[in-house]
């Protein structure tokens, strides 16, 4: 449990705002898109993002930047980190779809089936930070209304309700954080990717993946990471070769088992 709520943190705390250079850089980056000069506006919203802004409008500038450049890993990556903080946004969902059929590997969902969907449905309902908030309002209000009960003796239809509703949300929640496709995943940057038996190159290679292909990160052990795929082949790969979707330190990164 360590491990994700390391991996999550910065979701937790993270205000999807911007700051006055920011603010610059990104209408600058804008100005620059606009123009074609797509390399330069990225360069610009990436630094925005180094200034602590996590803006969902950001990503998806960003995203675009990089698949005007042809650039598919960082552009699937620009996405999906905008959906962390806005899941149900449809055009960053749009250009995540129509980005992702540019990639050459064809690996079948995890969220397959008729209960696949319905359960890729609630854990993708609301962002961290937005089940966080709607727990703190619910204990707030659940605990006023167990004291209101306490002291008039009435109300505990109210608070069987809002304790289910808390029960909920909380287990939404714990789902949500468990999953290791919301975070743990990591994207492919590298054009081509040999996947290997054990951590070195001299070791058997098992397949071969392609950029902006969706991975989840099972354990790090030196410069190397063991990855899972959604149809269950387990690798080892340069660590280099792929970039989180939730960001680590190094430090938080070692913590993977």
């Amino acid at each position: 449990m360590k491990k994700i709520i390391l991996s999550v943190a910065f979701l937790l705390i993270s205000v999807p705002v911007f700051g006055e250079s920011a603010v610059e850089k990104y209408n600058h980056g804008n100005a620059l898109y606009r123009q074609g000069k797509y390399d330069e506006a990225a360069k610009l919203y990436e630094e925005a993002l180094a200034s602590g802004v996590h803006s969902p409008e950001l990503y998806f500038n960003l995203g675009n930047a990089y698949f005007r450049l042809k650039n598919l890993g960082k552009a699937i990556l620009s996405y999906r980190r905008g959906l962390i903080f806005s899941p149900r946004d449809k055009e960053l969902r749009y250009n995540l779809r129509f980005a992702t059929a540019y990639t050459k590997d064809r690996i079948p969902s995890i969220y397959e089936g008729f209960f696949g969907k319905i359960y890729r449905k609630i854990i993708e309902f609301a962002s961290f930070a937005e089940l966080l908030r709607l727990l703190i309002l619910l204990s707030v209000i659940l605990t006023v209304s167990v004291i209101l009960y306490m002291f008039r003796r009435r109300g505990m239809t109210l608070v069987i309700c809002f304790g289910m509703f808390f029960l909920l949300v909380a287990a939404v929640f714990l789902l949500k954080m468990s999953d290791r496709w919301e975070t743990r995943a990591a994207v492919v940057l590298s054009p081509k990717l040999d996947c290997f038996s054990a951590p070195t190159t001299e070791s058997e290679i098992l397949f071969t993946i392609h950029e902006g292909t969706t991975v989840a990160l099972e354990e790090l052990r030196g410069d190397w990471l063991k990855i899972s795929l959604t149809d269950n082949r387990v690798a080892w790969v340069p660590q280099k070769a792929v970039e989180m979707v939730i960001p680590h330190e190094n430090s938080q990164l070692s913590t993977l088992k």
